[in-house]
C-alpha cells in the first residue's frame, strides 16, 4: 500500500494544489514552506495508517485469542465426552 493511497480525497486535492503551487513558487523559501505543509499532510496520513495497522494487529491478535480458547473448550468437551463413552463401555464389560 502506498502513502497516496492512505490520503483522504480532501487530503488528495490539498496536496495537488500544493504542488501546483510548488511549481510556480519563485524563490527557496516559498518553496521550503509548501514542501513543509506537503510533508505535514503526509505525516499526518502515515501516523493514520500505523494507527490503522496497530488496531488491525491488535484486533487479529484478539481474535486469534478467541479461536485458540474456542479450541481449547471443544477439545475438553471432546475429551469429557470420550471419558463418559469409556466410563459406559467398562460398566458393561464388568456386567
Amino acid at each position: 500500500m502506498r502513502l497516496l493511497d492512505v490520503l483522504t480525497d480532501e487530503e488528495k486535492q490539498k496536496v495537488d494544489e500544493l504542488k501546483l503551487l510548488l511549481m510556480d513558487a519563485f524563490g527557496d523559501k516559498q518553496r521550503a514552506i509548501i514542501v513543509s505543509d506537503i510533508n505535514e499532510i503526509l505525516d499526518s496520513a502515515r501516523a493514520r495508517y500505523y494507527e490503522m495497522l496497530k488496531a488491525s494487529e491488535e484486533q487479529s491478535a484478539t481474535v486469534e485469542f478467541t479461536a485458540k480458547r474456542k479450541e481449547s473448550l471443544a477439545f475438553k468437551i471432546s475429551n469429557l465426552i470420550n471419558r463418559r463413552r469409556l466410563s459406559k463401555l467398562s460398566k458393561v464389560a464388568s456386567l
